[in-house]
């Protein structure tokens, strides 16, 4: 396993020994002033060293590095650290403070670029993206013993808004100080019990994140989760007293808000009084009000449920990801119903894979929280990245890492209970890349290899943009997402162009989070229909594409045409009836039914939109023009009025086709 992978114990000299409580630390010993490092928050972090009875002389060096969370940033790439631009964004300094060498602070492969896609070396021989390294050099005399240093992370004296620190806690982590003195022997490690060590804390209550099951029987039993998070999404706790939950639209019966046994989850029992939509109220001292995701309630208990999960996302074991606890974050803050890591398998250790498998079955709850194992495997054009998930462990192979193509992996998979779902399949790989991400510079899929049997889905959205259509004017598209810098490749790689080949692809969508937050509210989400919250029945729902993808709102979406399902194919009437209900987590703005004809290009058309006057929509649309000898595919998209975190609320729905028409 890879230095930073997986949960561990960490002990040595905690950030909250600070200048005053130096004499306690023997010489050789590095530690960080007496702070409290708020997630995101913009300071300057001092470090500073006494220097042990092993003096340095001119040509010396002294390098940290700080773990890889305090390097990535909103947008999916590492903030640029620099010694160069005193007045610019994490600017880092050094000095010395007694005697009289000089030092000279630089950080090797320092940027002042906001996104950094670009790989360096570290410490520990280590490369990747979040990776930099902090030398002091002494430029001129010797640092004797007893002297110290302070390495200024985030010098703010220019007007430098200084380092930002960590976006998530990550518990307790290492920083890595080595020293080299010149005398040939190259550097050494600080020992851990004379190491710093960084944690950071959530900020205040920003909002609170309110989940409700989306399909219950009118009095059944049902639960509301409450999660309160900072601005950055990080569980952080409020007072129970301050939550306070209402019936907005609907009939419940509400039970107490109650905390849980984590800090800043609760829950509220209520049981549906009426048939129709409900909408549940929160209200929080702390943050705003928020209305909870619309359940559907019938009068009876309905045959199946709509379960949610992220089926796409990364933390530290991929070469471009961070983070340690994502399965805590799927299941306690985005409370999702199934969740899959997905970690890219280029540059694993050993070990890596079997730790992955063991995480899987470690926080697979059934009934509670379904986890897939599954991996990404990256292939360039024209074959594209797709996502490998497995029905049970023990079908488990890895294929793809950069080598061979789809065709090799289907291959292996074929004796297997496995799904490929490709992703951002238009998509053009920012130059800033600079060859660092597999499949550069565009793993845009071409369509005409297809694997009807393992290939059932499309992911048609996630933080890097919508991959239905191309159209780089689009406010969903990749150019116009704030979570990379990559644009839209134009040619038939996108959904629609799947269809109008005439593959049946179901759709999903999922977040691609790389900072171990899978589920977050604008980055993309999986819904399907299926009857239990177990893993045979979720994958049975995705292989028999009874799903439908949001940008992350849990938007209810249901059609059907002729009573056909979505997802499915059957026989329709000459001019088929399709019916359309839709319940947004707000006002929405449009609902557009979409058709098209399977084998030809360019045919997919709106047929029926239409601009609901609030949250609820339902309609009957009849199909009146001349039948297509081909048969047709419909399918819906739903927008909503007002952005959430900066995009669009949008849900998709898996196609519905029609094989033929009768008289």
């Amino acid at each position: 396993m890879r230095d930073g992978a997986g949960p561990r114990p960490v002990t040595g000299v905690s950030d909250t020994r600070g200048p005053g409580s130096a004499a306690d630390l023997p010489a050789g010993c590095a530690w960080f002033a007496d702070d409290v490092i708020v997630a995101a928050s913009w300071g300057s972090y001092v470090l500073s060293y006494r220097v042990g009875q092993q003096v340095l002389p001119t040509g010396a060096t002294l390098r940290v590095q700080l773990p890889d969370s305090w390097h990535a940033w909103r947008r999916n790439g590492a903030k640029g650290v620099q010694s160069t631009v005193p007045a610019a964004d994490n600017y880092v300094s050094a000095r010395n403070r007694s005697g009289t060498a000089t030092v000279r602070c630089e950080v090797e492969g320092g940027e002042t670029d906001e996104v950094v896609k670009s790989n360096r070396r570290g410490i520990d021989g280590r490369e990747g993206r979040y990776v930099y390294v902090i030398r002091v050099t002494v430029e001129e005399g010797t640092l004797a013993a007893g002297d110290l240093v302070e390495i200024v992370i985030g010098d703010q004296s220019s007007g430098s808004r200084g380092l930002a620190a960590a976006l998530q806690p990550q518990g307790p982590e290492p920083v890595a100080v080595a020293i080299d003195p010149g005398d040939g022997h190259g550097q050494r490690l600080l020992p851990q019990d004379c190491s710093p060590v960084l944690e950071v804390h959530p900020g205040g209550v920003h909002e609170v994140l309110a989940y409700a099951p989306s399909l219950a029987g009118r009095g059944e039993r049902a639960t509301l989760r409450l999660v309160t998070v900072d601005a950055e999404g990080n569980r952080v706790a409020a007072s129970d007293a301050d939550l306070e939950v209402g019936v907005h639209h609907g009939g419940a019966d509400l039970g107490p808000v109650r905390r849980t046994e984590l800090p800043g989850c609760y829950e509220a029992d209520f049981t549906p009084t009426r048939a129709g939509v409900l909408r549940l109220l929160v209200r929080c001292g702390q943050a705003p009000d928020v209305m909870a995701n619309p359940s559907w309630i019938s009068r009876d208990l309905p045959p199946h449920r709509v379960f949610w999960g992220d089926l796409h996302s990364h933390a530290d074991h991929s070469f471009d990801g961070v983070g340690r606890f994502p399965y805590e974050y799927a299941r306690d803050v985005a409370c999702l119903d199934f969740y899959a890591l997905t970690e890219h398998c280029e540059r694993w250790a050993d070990g890596d894979w079997e730790f992955l498998v063991e995480q899987a079955a470690k926080f697979h709850d059934p009934g509670r929280f379904v986890t897939f194992l599954a991996y990404e495997a990256t292939f360039s054009e024209p074959w594209g990245h797709h996502n490998v998930y497995f029905r049970d462990p023990s079908d488990a192979v890895v294929l793809g890492a950069n080598t061979g193509t789809v065709l090799d992996l289907w291959a292996v998979l074929r004796e297997r209970r496995a799904l490929t779902i490709p992703h951002h399949t238009g998509v053009a790989f920012s130059p800033k890349t600079g060859g660092s991400i597999p499949g550069s510079t565009s793993p845009a899929v071409d369509w005409q290899h297809h694997d009807p049997g393992l290939r059932r889905a499309v992911e048609i959205y996630s933080g890097h943009g919508q991959s239905e259509f191309y159209d780089p004017a689009f406010d969903l598209s990749y150019e116009n997402s704030d979570f990379s810098t990559n644009t839209s490749r134009p040619g038939p790689h996108y959904a629609r162009d799947a269809w109008e080949r005439g593959h049946e692809l179901g759709v999903v969508a999922s977040s691609d989070n790389h900072r171990a937050q899978p589920g977050r509210g604008e980055l993309g989400l999986a819904a399907v229909l299926a009857a239990h919250r177990e893993r045979d029945d979720i994958f049975d729902a995705l292989y028999g594409r009874r799903s439908y993808g949001t940008t992350g709102a849990r938007m209810l979406v249901d059609a059907d045409v002729d009573g056909i399902a979505l997802g499915q194919r059957g026989t329709a009437g000459p001019h088929p009836t399709c019916r359309i209900r839709v319940s947004g987590t707000a006002d929405l703005e449009t609902v557009e039914l979409f058709s098209g004809v399977p084998g030809r290009a360019g045919s997919v058309e709106v047929a029926a939109s239409w601009r609901p006057d609030g949250p609820d929509f339902e309609a009957r649309w009849r199909d009146e023009r001349k039948p297509s000898v081909a048969g047709r595919l419909y399918y819906v998209r739903a927008r909503q009025c007002q952005p959430y975190r900066g995009r669009k609320p949008t849900a998709w729905t898996s196609p519905i086709w029609i094989s033929h028409t009768r008289a």
